[in-house]
């Protein structure tokens, strides 16, 4: 009996128009390939027409469309076939069915923003239907549901299509679906192309390590620098502090040595007028 590496499984690529979903699948199906496993592409455009001709663009239609795809996607992988899919399949709902009836089913959600989808439309699709032209349009004028947990999420605007596979290759390993030596092929190839793209991914993480420990370090200082100017800024507070109860001290002894001065002539001044008072009542008695 087949163990789970040797079976075959779906790979889901969903995302709105443009997104680079079939570049994805394509790239990723070349690869896995490369590793000896049989994989077969299901795409959107292409299988939709031959499976889904005579539909249109109504909720049903397009539930009816993808399971449609997903159907034979299932058919493919009980038989030992790596299965891609990639279509926009809109609704959550139905993605979730074919989770479920397919089992071994991994979705990749192949997010853009609108605003780079727009200026690779080369056809002009998202202009016509932002105009009101296309009514059915999905991310425009009808909702396009993102996955809520999806195995993978990929950001198309930011992330190439090397990295992008990558990841999912990788994915699928951590998952069980494919085996490490599958892995390091489709991630390396073979002989001298392998060890040229192990050496370039090597440099790519010594790269990656040296920015985090160089932003690290930056923080730290960031961090040192702080404190430091924390404990200038405490020193300066507690010498201002010491100046200002000296100043406040000195004028006090001041104040009161005037007091007393002013205190001492008080009494000499009273002490003169009594003793002239009492010369004054003397020489009156005597006259």
């Amino acid at each position: 009996m087949a163990s789970i590496t040797e079976d075959g499984f779906t790979i889901w690529f969903t995302g709105m128009s443009g997104s680079g979903k079939s570049t994805l699948a394509n790239y990723i199906g070349g690869r896995l390939m490369a590793a000896g496993r049989l994989v077969e592409i299901l795409d959107g455009d292409d299988a939709g027409k031959l499976l889904g001709y005579e539909l249109g663009e109504t909720r049903d239609e397009r539930d009816l469309s993808t399971r449609r795809i997903g159907y034979v996607s299932g058919l493919l992988s009980r038989n030992g076939v790596i299965a891609i899919g990639a279509t926009i399949s809109p609704y959550r709902a139905i993605r979730e069915e074919l989770r479920r009836r397919i089992g071994r089913f991994i979705e990749v959600f192949v997010d853009c923003d609108v605003e780079t989808l727009i200026e690779r439309d080369v056809k002009g699709l998202y202009k016509r239907a932002l105009s009101g032209e296309l009514t059915h349009f999905i991310g425009i004028t009808e909702a396009y549901e993102p996955p809520v947990s999806p195995e993978v999420r990929v950001d198309s605007a930011k992330e190439n299509v090397q990295d992008a596979a990558e990841r999912v290759i990788e994915s699928l390993q951590e998952l069980g679906l494919i085996t490490g030596d599958e892995t390091r092929v489709a991630l390396f190839g073979k002989g001298k192309e392998a060890g040229a793209k192990r050496r370039k991914a090597a440099r790519k993480a010594e790269r990656a390590a040296r920015a985090s420990a160089s932003a690290s370090s930056q923080r730290k200082m960031a961090v040192g620098g702080g404190a430091r100017r924390r404990d200038a800024t405490a020193r300066k507070k507690t010498v201002a502090a010491r100046d200002a109860a000296k100043t406040a001290s000195s004028k006090g002894g001041g104040d009161t040595a005037t007091s007393e001065k002013k205190a001492a002539a008080g009494k000499k001044a009273a002490a003169g007028k009594k003793a002239a008072a009492g010369k004054k009542a003397a020489a009156g008695k005597k006259a």
